[in-house]
């Protein structure tokens, strides 16, 4: 990017230089007309509530010495419900990861096996442990979270059922646990504090917890 300074003053920028060669056809010096090269001043601004804004051009700095503009900035402070907004879509992000993640069931015969707890195969799940109870369905094969097989009896597919319903369960009574955390913090240091905590308290049968470990 370029800058056109007129009375030292920066008055337009531009985003390439025009087509223009000195007489003996060598590159043109295009700071002899008050067109620079732009540089951007370091600002440091705590992302988490700050952010920053291009200053007008009239405040911008003209540097002779280098023959550069230099793009100013000014850093402004995010609002507290910004942040909350923020926090809070972080938290729901987080929640899903955890309940997209599946879990780590153990069965009667004590063999562990990785369930998927979404929607539809909670739903899928559930129909089939129905169909077994009421007799319109006979146990078998059933496919797991990494595509592996297993057979699962009426009390496996019961073991199952419970524990991926109860686990979602409690996902969301986390993410509505931290959520009356976040709506009660009355400053950004608080925010600061519970966003670092976002991705702690999360149920253990979560694989990403086993996987963890």
């Amino acid at each position: 990017m370029y800058a056109e300074v007129k009375n030292n003053v920066v008055v337009r920028t531009l985003l390439s230089l025009p087509a223009k060669k000195s007489f003996d056809g060598s590159p043109f010096d295009f700071t002899k007309i008050g067109i620079y090269p732009v540089v951007h001043s370091g600002v440091a601004v705590d992302q988490f509530y700050q952010q920053l804004q291009v200053n007008p051009l009239d405040l911008w700095e003209i540097d002779a010495l280098n023959k550069t503009v230099v793009a100013t900035y000014s850093v402004l402070e995010r609002s507290l419900a910004d942040v909350k907004r923020e926090v809070l879509e972080s938290l729901k992000v987080t929640r899903k990861e955890y309940e997209a993640s599946g879990i780590e069931v153990t069965l009667a015969d004590l063999s562990k096996v990785k369930i998927d707890v979404d929607g539809e195969s909670r739903s899928t799940l559930t129909a089939k442990y129905l169909a077994i109870v009421s007799g319109l369905y006979v146990a078998e094969m059933f496919k797991l979270f990494d595509n592996s097989w297993v057979h699962m009896s009426q009390e496996d597919m019961g073991t199952v059922c419970r524990a991926a319903n109860v686990f979602v369960h409690s996902c969301f009574q986390i993410e509505y646990a931290k959520t009356l955390v976040i709506e009660a913090a009355q400053t950004i240091q608080e925010l600061k504090t519970v966003n670092g905590t976002i991705r702690s308290g999360w149920p253990a049968d979560s694989l990403l917890n086993v996987v963890a470990v």
